[in-house]
């Protein structure tokens, strides 16, 4: 059996990650590194699903160093789930990486994925991979994702778009219209588009994305509240305010249903409650603030930056609240906007005050 040193996480990893590591150390002490790899696979997309990102990355590398360990000893059919994995690895960091708006390291990861096609593309072998679907579809978006990153970098949306739609038109053509991964290349697209300035076409494809992850993971899933988030965030960007708080609701629904107590969660609920302060909704804002609050405290404890600037953020919507009601006279007399009454005013432009944009979850490609 290899030695605990040479896959294992450092000590102070999470429990998920070093039961991880022993699991595969046995799949290496029977001479099976593309079972090793592929069960590292499995726990780190687990952890994608679950937004326990740190985790996801550590696991990730994990399957690539399983691989490192017997790739060269490994023929005919058993080479081939090798390289399969080997891909897998690389692709799935690169992906998770770019989400992070990680560039320069998923463009590393990527490379990677390149040169390990590269190095399998040899002898016999070459010749075998060209017949199958799943590692030539893997190869391709690999050099597509690196060259889609060089142009963005640059600046040069057109050309990147052009790689990420064959991108797309790849993974069409291998998994279905409907798959995770179509839903991934229009949620990539979608982000060069809005870069680009195109919100009506990346709209589009955030929708898609949308639509795909609901039918195939389910509304309450935390890759449907990555998407719906999306959408949120797009329509925020484009200063419909309205549109995106609707949004936002929905993937903090979402989020406290399938994740309960964490930063995410709490994080969407802030998002939330800066829109209703924009839209003058100090009511709703302070209740979405005070959820936040809870939420942070819980994970961070009391003393945390975020804990403190969430409190002050629900006591000034109080503040405010109760400013707007001394304007009001008579017995029936509510504040506008208020929360079972008449939904929101629309408002074009959000108060200096309240405009904090660096507060919103931003999500990368």
């Amino acid at each position: 059996m290899a030695a605990a040193s040479e896959l294992h996480h450092d000590p102070s990893a999470d429990d998920v990650v070093a039961m991880a590591s022993m699991s595969c150390d046995m799949f290496i002490g029977n001479d099976d590194p593309v079972g090793a790899a592929n069960h590292a696979l499995q726990e780190a997309n687990t952890c994608v699903v679950t937004e326990s990102f740190n985790d996801a990355i550590e696991l990730f590398k994990l399957a690539e160093r399983c691989i490192e360990k017997g790739a060269d000893k490994l023929t005919g059919q058993a080479h081939m789930d090798c390289v399969r994995a080997r891909l897998g690895a690389a692709l799935g960091l690169g992906d998770l990486l770019l989400r992070l708006g990680r560039y320069a390291d998923a463009f590393k990861s990527y490379t990677a994925a390149v040169l390990a096609g590269k190095q399998f593309l040899r002898g016999d072998g070459e010749q075998v991979i060209h017949r199958d679907a799943h590692i030539t579809d893997a190869i391709n978006t690999a050099v597509a994702n690196v060259a889609a990153l060089r142009t963005a970098q640059s600046s040069h949306y057109l050309n990147a778009i052009a790689f990420y739609q064959r991108a797309l038109d790849l993974r069409v053509e291998t998994t279905g219209p409907a798959s995770r991964q179509v839903a991934a290349c229009c949620t990539n697209l979608g982000q060069l588009h809005k870069s680009a300035g195109n919100l009506a076409v990346a709209l589009g494809y955030f929708l898609r994305a949308l639509y795909i992850t609901l039918a195939v993971a389910g509304e309450t899933h935390g890759d449907s509240a990555v998407a719906v988030n999306n959408v949120a965030e797009l329509h925020r960007h484009g200063g419909d305010f309205s549109a995106s708080l609707q949004y936002y609701e929905w993937a903090y629904e979402i989020r406290e249903a399938a994740l309960g107590d964490c930063a995410l969660t709490a994080d969407t609920a802030f998002n939330v409650a800066l829109l209703y302060k924009h839209l003058l909704n100090f009511t709703a804002s302070e209740d979405y603030f005070t959820k936040s609050a809870v939420v942070l405290e819980k994970v961070h404890g009391p003393d945390h930056p975020d804990v403190l600037d969430a409190k002050k953020q629900a006591a000034r919507s109080k503040d405010l609240q109760q400013s707007r009601r001394l304007t009001f006279t008579g017995k029936n007399a509510t504040a506008p906007g208020a929360r079972g009454g008449n939904p929101p005013p629309r408002v074009t432009t959000p108060d200096a005050e309240a405009a904090e944009p660096s507060q919103f979850e931003e999500t990368a490609i």
